[in-house]
């Protein structure tokens, strides 16, 4: 987002015209059982993180950069609100002639000359309204994008599996929002070739997913299909002591204050099969066992966290973790006030 993908662009090989006239933004969203259950909302997500001046630089955000993208390219005079409008409505009938027009609600607040005034019109949607009507604005989102010359909109979906697998969603409510999601992608004009979603999910919500997404001819993502090379990327987590080990250091040497020492310092050697067996390969898992290691270290006042130790926090290697070794002269005390609250 920082320069609209132009760098990523010229990385590849393409020509920088060429690369000038292909520049796209992108959006994070996260689906949410307890409060986004669908496309819509997630669209809806979409804006909000394009509205909001920390997803973007210099304290704007990226729908303001935009909108001074739009300004320059239209020699428009800045705080023109009537002139930004006329632009938006010509792109828009450069979409499409025929597109339904743009929600007006959007546009007044999109070219109102105060300051954050559309992230402040985006946080008073209603949770029903981003449900229901999350299409138009993303619609009026991907509108501006397109009018300040950056035709390709990506949306990076966060946890599919909470659609995919959650109890609370029934399987009927999955295939409508599989086949909503296929109407954007490969139907939905003027989203065909400029909106791309990226999804991750673990394989659970592939199995759930894979006969509804077969049904409504979306691209495959079967990890085995050799086609699938370079769209599909499986994260096996880590399984090698040495990768282990790059990534402690790799924390520590970001969070430690001056350099210099062993980069792995407080932890010993022997502490990092511990870790590994203990997360299961799981990166986030394996940090936040290392820093509750280090935290408990840390109490106790402990030079080195080597695997004795590290075993007899977190349980690993047969240990009995530490946290439930309990003081014998005390123990049937604290069971027996236990006992109390649980009546």
């Amino acid at each position: 987002n920082k320069d609209f993908g132009l760098r990523f662009l010229q990385e590849a090989g393409m020509k920088e015209e060429r690369a000038a006239s292909n520049l796209s933004v992108a959006a994070y969203a996260t689906l949410n059982t307890t409060s986004v259950s669908g496309i819509y909302p997630i669209l809806f997500a979409a804006v909000e993180y394009l509205a909001d001046p920390a997803n973007g630089s210099d304290g704007k955000s990226l729908l303001e950069r935009m909108k001074d993208r739009i300004v320059h390219r239209h020699k428009l005079k800045a705080g023109d609100g009537a002139a930004l409008r006329g632009a938006l409505v010509s792109a828009r009938r450069k979409l499409g002639a025929t597109l339904v027009g743009l929600r007006e609600d959007a546009l007044n607040a999109f070219c109102s000359p105060e300051e954050g005034a559309f992230a402040a019109y985006v946080s008073e949607v209603s949770q029903t309204a981003r449900a229901r009507n999350g299409l138009q604005y993303f619609d009026f989102a991907f509108t501006v994008a397109s009018a300040a010359g950056v035709p390709h909109f990506f949306v990076l979906v966060d946890q599919l599996e909470d659609l995919a697998t959650s109890e609370y969603v029934p399987k009927a409510k999955r295939s409508k929002e599989v086949g909503r999601l296929r109407d954007i992608i490969l139907e939905m004009p003027p989203f065909v070739g400029n909106v791309h979603f990226v999804f991750t999910f673990h394989v659970r919500a592939a199995s759930a997913l894979m006969e509804m997404w077969a049904q409504n001819r979306l691209p495959s993502y079967d990890a085995e299909d050799k086609a699938n090379n370079g769209c599909v990327v499986v994260l096996r987590g880590i399984h090698e002591v040495e990768r282990a080990r790059k990534l402690l250091v790799t924390y520590l040497a970001a969070r430690r204050d001056g350099q210099g020492g062993d980069p792995l310092s407080p932890f010993d050697e022997g502490a990092i099969p511990v870790l590994l067996a203990r997360s299961g390969g799981r990166p986030g898992m394996l940090l936040q066992q290392a820093h509750r290691l280090f935290d408990c270290a840390a109490e106790e006042g402990r030079e080195r966290i080597d695997a004795a130790y590290a075993s007899a926090i977190l349980g690993a290697a047969g240990a009995r973790p530490a946290a439930l070794r309990m003081n014998r002269a005390a123990e049937g005390r604290d069971a027996r006030a236990i006992e109390d609250l649980l009546k």
